[in-house]
């Protein structure tokens, strides 16, 4: 039995283990907003999140995950209601 957790539980979890440098695995839902497409799911394994984006930057910044995908080098969003697993647990949006 997979166990679950309340998504906005698991963002405040993922800001604290970042904050202490902690690494944690985060799945979610790819989606461009631009582009009205999806590419899947998409899985990072070691992630830390970055500062969020100012709203002035980001129109959608209140919605959205700035993370650092440690295993590529690289930085990705994820807008936060499609986030579907953080470290193996299912998120649920309650």
């Amino acid at each position: 039995m997979i166990s679950e957790i309340d998504l906005f539980t698991a963002i405040e979890m993922m800001r604290n283990l970042s904050k202490q440098e902690k690494e944690f695995s985060v799945s979610y839902m790819s989606y461009s907003i631009d582009k009205n497409q999806s590419k899947g799911l998409v899985t990072v394994n070691r992630a830390l999140l970055r500062k969020a984006s100012k709203k002035t930057d980001n129109r959608y910044a209140d919605h959205m995950l700035n993370i650092y995908d440690v295993d590529n080098d690289r930085y990705i969003r994820c807008w936060q209601p499609l986030i579907m697993h953080f470290n193996g647990m299912k998120t649920i949006l309650q």
